[in-house]
């Protein structure tokens, strides 16, 4: 018996289960080799070469699919994990990986159907129930997307996506306090898992706490230097900070109208001038004092 744990991308990831070598034609040495060269091509040929040799090989057809995802190549994702369920309709993987890529077509009442599968046939799937979770909370079905990530983490109290979405789930709803616990309780099991630095930072923003919110997009920048998202989210806070640091006494309290212009003038909605106009008036009418 051979113990397999490998996560091959960030979304689609293998869990751990126990299965007979002889089950699969894939080379798991030659497939880490691939991916630490970074020859995504030909791992995606070498996928394609096991199963013209075995075309019933279900851990490959897995692989392939969650290659396929990593690529953006949904529809043929699809096709491969449609592949691994038509050879065996209990394949929990394929099940998982399929309810995941419907995630991506924005299908999640149908994805929700195929995680809820693979949990009747493996109730102790925590990505499953966190994948769950996910699709809820895009429907806005916040507080059960928080019962999915639950159950998720009492089968593995430490799985960081987890705790993470259910920090998101729960700023949502406006539970800021509580959501920091959970960014800060996955960054004490992963310092560098820079979605929960990113997510603090936002959480910290929307309750008017720029500068210390820039911490966070400061550090997920250290780790993740050329995402556009978190230079966007720092440069928004940055602004904010600045502008508050100028005009507004330390015990002032912020109106959410300040935190929504500030992101229309980050995003170019409105004018600086329009932006500064508005805070003006608030200081005119007594609302905010300088």
């Amino acid at each position: 018996m051979i113990q397999l744990f490998l996560i091959l991308f960030p979304l689609l990831v293998i869990p751990t289960f126990d299965f007979e070598q002889d089950e699969t034609l894939v080379d798991f040495d030659l497939v880490e080799k691939f991916i630490e060269n970074e020859r995504i091509h030909d791992l995606l040929l070498y996928f394609d070469d096991v199963l013209k040799r075995n075309p019933e090989d279900i851990f490959a057809l897995n692989l392939r699919g969650a290659l396929l995802y990593d690529l953006e190549r949904y529809d043929e994702a699809i096709e491969s994990f449609d592949k691994a369920l038509k050879i065996n309709f209990e394949n929990v993987i394929a099940l998982k990986n399929k309810g995941k890529t419907l995630e991506a077509f924005e299908k999640y009442e149908e994805a929700i159907i195929y995680f809820d599968k693979a949990l009747e046939i493996e109730p102790k799937f925590v990505q499953a129930w966190n994948n769950k979770g996910h699709s809820l909370y895009h429907l806005g079905r916040y507080y059960e997307a928080l019962v999915q990530f639950d159950e998720a983490l009492l089968i593995d109290p430490e799985y960081v996506r987890a705790i993470n979405n259910k920090g998101i789930t729960l700023a949502q709803i406006g539970d800021y306090n509580e959501a920091i616990i959970y960014f800060d309780k996955a960054l004490f099991i992963d310092p560098e898992y820079f979605k929960a630095l990113n997510n603090k930072g936002l959480t910290l923003y929307d309750i008017g706490k720029y500068e210390q919110s820039l911490t966070y997009f400061d550090k997920a920048l250290e780790i993740e230097p050329e995402n556009q998202e978190l230079i966007q989210n720092r440069d928004k806070s940055f602004v904010l900070f600045k502008v508050v640091s100028s005009i507004l006494n330390s015990n002032s309290i912020i109106p959410i109208w300040f935190t929504q212009n500030g992101d229309w003038f980050v995003n170019g909605n409105i004018t600086k001038e329009e932006f500064v106009s508005g805070i003006e008036y608030l200081v005119e009418q007594g609302i905010i004092k300088v």
